[in-house]
């Protein structure tokens, strides 16, 4: 178990674990995808093997095991796995998604209409993915990195619209939809089917 080429086995079965899980969730394949996840759940324990990306991969996991009971229709279990998702991005600064966390755990907390929770995550991920926007300006990552992280910004604007509408700060919320259906139309282009779809928020907000 400590040798360096079953380290690197065990950290790139778990990644597959989590990459194959988010396929077959998005396809309806729900058997399949918690299967996956409990595998990488098991290979990230404490106790088991210590690779590189144990702690980072174990986020990764729990956020998945978030999205998954949201999907099942089961949000307070949802909320456990990305509160426990979160926690350990809070204490181990190389986590990969702490913003997806953020939008995740803000839409769970609004689908238990706690609004003003909901809230505060939807901020939080808009502020860490306004900063990575300064970091992805100045530095050179691939086109492919841009385009998602301009989707996630987009999506969190609108997250945060929603929640201020849901508590009654109407015209921060009519700001929010149009920063959302500004930068999908700015990075991704008009004609993108989220583009389109943040555009048509925008006009229901307008009309409202």
């Amino acid at each position: 178990p400590d040798h360096e080429q079953v380290k690197i086995a065990v950290e790139d079965v778990v990644t597959k674990c989590n990459t194959y899980s988010t396929l077959y969730l998005q396809k309806g394949s729900f058997d399949a995808a918690l299967d996956l996840l409990k595998k990488a759940e098991k290979l990230t324990e404490p106790r088991g093997i210590e690779f590189e990306r144990r702690i980072v991969l174990r986020a990764v996991t729990y956020n998945n095991m978030g999205c998954y009971f949201r999907r099942r229709g089961k949000p307070n279990a949802a909320l456990q796995y990305c509160e426990k998702a979160l926690k350990l991005e809070e204490k181990y600064k190389e986590a990969d998604n702490p913003a997806g966390t953020h939008l995740n755990l803000g839409a769970i907390l609004s689908q238990l209409s706690r609004h003003e929770d909901a809230l505060v995550h939807a901020r939080a991920a808009l502020r860490i993915l306004l900063d990575e926007q300064q970091e992805l300006d100045m530095g050179d990552r691939d086109f492919e990195s841009r385009m998602q992280h301009a989707s996630a910004l987009a999506v969190a604007y609108h997250n945060l619209a929603v929640e201020q509408e849901f508590t009654r700060r109407f015209e921060e919320a009519m700001d929010s939809h149009e920063k959302a259906m500004r930068t999908a139309a700015d990075y991704l282009g008009p004609d993108a089917g989220l583009a389109k779809r943040l555009q048509n928020a925008f006009d229901d907000a307008v009309h409202e």
